[in-house]
């Protein structure tokens, strides 16, 4: 009985010691935690880029490319055009680019053809400019400067506009640094390949296609098909643009550009490659008779793709194949009806120029810190060379430029 009493009478301290000892390691690692991520941080960088050295570096080229483009002067004539396509699609098991919790786990399947297209437009017998928009998030630098390499004796960069879908169901494996590797999958040439072929396959097949073509440009509110996903019910730039050309022959082909993220296929759920609605819309267009289309997503910041003002993000692609369907039935309808004249020439001029970038400025998960900028640097690499380019068609101006542009800022 007495062993018994002493006994239950060490069981409490034994409880209490294990008790501290498990608080005092919690502490430690808790602190140690704090610490090391107090250390990886800085206070945040709030000065203004306007102004800056970096700006007034980003002034300078900007100058001295338009003085170039200025020199060169406009170029008119009558108006040739064409087009082509090459598909890319990578095989099951590659990652997909865009939605970064995935953390770089492999397509389960393919849902449909990830595709390249081309839009070639010449005044006269002035070197042509190619549009180029692809069923991909982004352009990385492993791709575009392979690209341009390949291209150099037949298209000078600055006449090349790269442009994407925007999809978030297309591949990974196509940019290099540790951040990204992890959360898009590890480098594999044998992709980036794959899409750099593509794409010089289908800018070459669009200049050799070139011939006499009529145009014009269409352009409409279609608040039905985007909704704000950062501030419920702030407008955002909802217009559709639509540049639609027609040869000789009569085969037809439209430019589409608008801001609604390519998103319908949201991150949980089956893992597919896609070129989500934009895709959609392109193969629909095909199957109304049209010889091919080109999608360029427009300012995508804050803007999530829709049908009936009711955002669209489902775990399957029949909400994105219905949008983009839906999307293809009211152009083809719209372009039947709409009295816009049609021009036989075309005005064309370029301009490209650098950005300067300064360091990473990641925000820290707390208020007033961020990411320390060499610490950044190492997980992401050096920011990579950035520029904005810009085309003018006609009376417009189109700007390619190396982020997500703000739809809110856009429509203001």
């Amino acid at each position: 009985m007495s062993d018994e009493r002493g006994e239950g009478a060490r069981r409490p301290g034994r409880l209490r010691r294990w008790s501290v000892r498990i608080g005092l390691a919690l502490l430690a690692i808790a602190a140690a935690l704090f610490a090391t991520v107090w250390f990886a941080t800085v206070p945040l960088d709030r000065s203004a880029l306007l102004g800056s050295p970096l700006a007034r570096e980003t002034e300078r080229a900007l100058t001295e490319a338009w003085a170039r483009t200025r020199r060169r002067g406009l170029e008119r004539g009558p108006l040739r055009a064409g087009w082509a396509e090459a598909e890319f699609t990578p095989p099951p098991g590659t990652p997909t680019l865009g939605y970064g919790a995935r953390f770089a786990r492999g397509a389960e399947r393919v849902a449909d053809p990830l595709v390249v297209r081309a839009l070639a437009v010449q005044a006269g017998s002035g070197a042509p400019v190619v549009l180029l928009g692809a069923d991909l998030c982004l352009w990385t630098r492993e791709l575009s400067d392979p690209i341009a390499a390949r291209l150099a004796g037949e298209l000078p960069r600055e006449r090349l506009l790269l442009g994407v879908t925007h999809t978030h169901g297309g591949p990974g494996r196509i940019a290099r640094g540790p951040a990204l590797e992890l959360l898009f999958g590890r480098f594999d040439p044998a992709v980036a390949d794959r899409i750099v072929t593509a794409a010089v396959q289908a800018v070459r097949g669009a200049i050799a296609a070139l011939a006499p073509a009529r145009w014009r440009e269409l352009r409409r509110r279609d608040p039905a098909h985007i909704v704000n996903r950062a501030r419920h019910g702030v407008p955002l730039d909802d217009e559709l643009v639509l540049l639609e050309f027609v040869r000789g022959d009569g085969a037809r082909l439209g430019l589409v550009s608008y801001a609604a993220h390519a998103t319908a296929i949201s991150m949980w759920g089956e893992i597919v490659l896609s070129g989500d609605y934009p895709g959609a819309l392109c193969r629909a267009l095909r199957r109304r008779g049209w010889a091919g289309a080109v999608f360029l997503a427009g300012p995508t910041g804050q803007a999530a793709p829709a049908r009936g003002g009711k955002a669209v993000w489902e775990r399957g692609t029949a909400g994105a194949y219905a949008l983009g369907e839906e999307m293809a039935a009211e152009i083809d309808r719209w372009v039947r009806f709409d009295p816009t004249p049609w021009r036989d020439d075309v005005t064309i001029a370029v301009l490209r120029s650098p950005v300067a970038l300064g360091p990473w400025r990641f925000r820290a998960p707390w208020r007033n810190r961020m990411v320390r900028p060499a610490l950044a640097a190492r997980l992401l690499g050096r920011p990579p060379q950035a520029f904005v380019h810009a085309l003018r068609l006609g009376d417009t101006v189109w700007i390619a430029h190396a982020f997500e542009y703000s739809a809110e800022q856009s429509r203001r």
